[in-house]
């Protein structure tokens, strides 16, 4: 008898632990998108005509929430007349290498500093592009800036 109660109480003990914990037996939560995401990038020098593109990664971004997104890009004259348009395209990630769309433009010439802004990113990926134009050698800082719609 005293060992069928001292067995009672012992298993009341251990799931009343249980429950006082709150530990559940089933798959973990997933994880919270993050409310705001930075990413700089190298600076980098274009010169004369060139074109570089920055990709900016799907995986930077929860596809699942949607985001306001800010591209911020600073200019430096090194020689000539700085002259660098700016694009920001952006596609569906299961398009291949095709399907980019174009959202923003700006352009910009001498030392300047130059901010392209969207209220929705929602499962895309997106890209920059710098295009110079006419003889002229320039170094850019960019960095984007993702902020998570409530």
């Amino acid at each position: 008898m005293k060992q069928l109660i001292l067995g009672s109480a012992l298993l009341f003990v251990i799931f009343a632990g249980i429950a006082i914990t709150g530990q559940s037996f089933g798959p973990p939560p997933p994880p919270s998108p993050q409310k705001l995401v930075f990413k700089n990038f190298a600076v980098d020098t274009i010169t004369n005509t060139e074109a570089d593109t920055i990709l900016l990664s799907s995986a930077v971004s929860d596809v699942q929430s949607l985001y306001t997104y800010s591209w911020h890009v600073s200019r430096t004259n090194l020689s000539g007349t700085t002259n660098v348009a700016l694009k920001v395209e952006e596609r569906i990630p299961t398009s291949g290498t095709t399907g980019w769309v174009t959202v923003n433009k700006g352009s910009g010439t001498g030392a300047t500093a130059e901010r392209l802004t969207g209220t929705e990113l929602l499962g895309r990926q997106q890209r920059l592009i710098l295009t110079g134009s006419g003889t002229q050698s320039s170094s850019y800082l960019v960095s984007v800036c993702l902020k998570l719609k409530q």
